[in-house]
């Protein structure tokens, strides 16, 4: 089982995930934004779009 950070990009509003140990995302996959912020829960957004093993 790998461990997932999330990222959440400040342009578009993408979420995605990166194992842990991978090198932080310089840009979004989706738009290309290089504003790329370390997305934390704060019970505001859609879970559904997350992978469920993130809360189990």
């Amino acid at each position: 089982m790998y461990f997932m950070r999330l990222f959440e990009c400040g342009g578009c509003g993408h979420y995605w995930e990166v194992p842990y140990g991978k090198p932080h995302p310089r840009s979004c996959p989706k738009c290309g934004s290089t504003d790329v912020l370390l997305g934390l829960f704060d019970g505001q957004m859609d879970c559904s779009m997350l992978d469920p093993h993130l809360f189990s």
